[in-house]
């Protein structure tokens, strides 16, 4: 996203200054934002919280967040189709014939994991697959954080569906690496499908599918808008949303027609 930002602020001729800011530290350079001589702003939101975006709905230029839909605020924003992209994730596995589908959902909740738990239940539902709690498995939104946390699953017999959808990247590359450890064959015992296509999906072992995100193109969108923006002096509230593609490699296979065994 940083790349597209700064290719697309060459491209326009606009100076852009980064900096690293969070919540705790806002007010401190609050002022400095609204007199500084600064014309727009673009917040990486991928982690607002409610109380930062009230404050950003307060500050005099024009602002534009990205990777956060803010849907509650009056702020423009540029994001992934979270629920879209879960949702073209999941019926890849079921136009492979799985049925038994679970979910690699992050311990934590931010705004973009719990959008792809809309998008997974969404699917499930249009095509006639009954939810079942016992294949959501909750782990920490890291590879190693999820590896580990999928070996305790693991330990304690728990039944595994014939695919995954992973609410990121690392979290399936956790899940597959710790699935191996338990000798279960990926994708011919359990099929894998991340998002994020982040860069080690295509030399991992097997090789992730997974729903890519143009996050360059986010990043192009997110400065033309500010531009627009500021060169045209308009005030009204833009949302753009960004559509994810599938990239199939090696982690899904045809349901064999039989559930994985019990560890």
């Amino acid at each position: 996203m940083l790349d597209g930002l700064q290719d697309e602020a060459d491209r326009l001729k606009i100076n852009l200054t980064m900096c690293n800011v969070n919540s705790h530290h806002f007010e401190e350079i609050f002022d400095s934002i609204n007199t500084g001589g600064y014309h727009g702003l673009i917040v990486l939101g991928t982690e607002l919280d409610d109380a930062f975006a009230k404050k950003l709905e307060h500050v005099s230029i024009h602002t534009v967040v990205l990777d956060n839909m803010v849907e509650n605020y009056e702020l423009d924003s540029v994001v992934m189709d979270n629920r879209g992209g879960a949702y073209a994730g999941v019926r890849y596995l079921i136009e492979n014939g799985h049925s038994a589908i679970g979910f690699v959902k992050s311990k934590y909740d931010i705004s973009n994991f719990s959008l792809r738990y809309e998008g997974y239940r969404s699917a499930l539902e249009h095509y006639g697959i009954k939810f079942d709690e016992k294949y959501v498995f909750e782990v920490e939104p890291t590879m190693h954080g999820a590896y580990h946390d999928m070996l305790n699953a693991l330990s304690k017999g728990r039944q595994l569906p014939s695919g995954f959808f992973a609410a990121n990247d690392s979290m399936g590359a956790g899940v597959v690496k710790a699935l191996k450890q338990y000798s279960y064959r990926i994708p011919e015992q359990v099929s894998m499908v991340g998002i994020d296509d982040l860069p080690f999906c295509s030399i991992s072992d097997p090789m992730l599918t997974t729903m890519a995100i143009p996050k360059e193109m986010m990043g192009k969108l997110a400065m033309k808008r500010i531009h627009d923006k500021i060169l045209n002096n308009e005030t009204e509230c833009l949302k753009q949303l960004v559509c994810p593609y599938l990239v199939k490699r090696e982690s899904v296979s045809k349901w064999n027609g039989t559930l994985p065994p019990r560890p």
